[in-house]
């Protein structure tokens, strides 16, 4: 089915819900849940935008991936991260692997870009990674299909 958000639309799988509208958060019932007012969710996309200081592609995707990393206690570990696109923009896509509050090892999918106004798009794909393989089509459908609303 066909997810409508504020910045873009993509395809994603007829059991996926909206959990949360800012940040966007789309996944599996069951997977999402509000720990502490802080959105949690095990299997899923999330996606949102904002300022991180820099119009730069690559330097506002680093400045964002390392927050990530630092807001995490440090649990994640950069895996590799390179140029892509997403939605017909140049991106960078970054994969992180780490373990949270003790739970299973994730495999964490960054993609970001720069749109018009300056601001930093964020997509980040989330699993545990002993069910990466059954995620695939669904992640790479939705990063496929994702186009920006002009």
């Amino acid at each position: 089915r066909t997810l409508t958000a504020p910045e873009f639309n993509a395809s994603i799988p007829e059991n996926w819900l909206e959990s949360s509208k800012n940040p966007l958060i789309v996944s599996p019932e069951g997977a999402y849940k509000l720990n502490n007012g802080r959105p949690e969710f095990t299997h899923g996309v999330m996606s949102a935008v904002l300022n991180v200081g820099s119009k730069d592609l690559k330097e506002a995707s680093e400045r964002f991936v390392e927050a990530i990393i630092k807001g995490n206690g440090n649990a994640y570990r950069k895996i590799s991260s390179g140029p892509s696109s997403l939605g017909l923009r140049a991106s960078v896509i970054t994969m992180l692997s780490g373990k949270v509050n003790g739970g299973p090892m994730e495999s964490i999918t960054i993609h970001t870009t720069v749109l018009d106004n300056g601001t930093l798009f964020y997509l980040i794909t989330v699993v545990p990674e002993e069910e990466a393989v059954q995620y695939t089509d669904a992640f790479n459908t939705l990063v496929q299909t994702l186009q920006f609303h002009k």
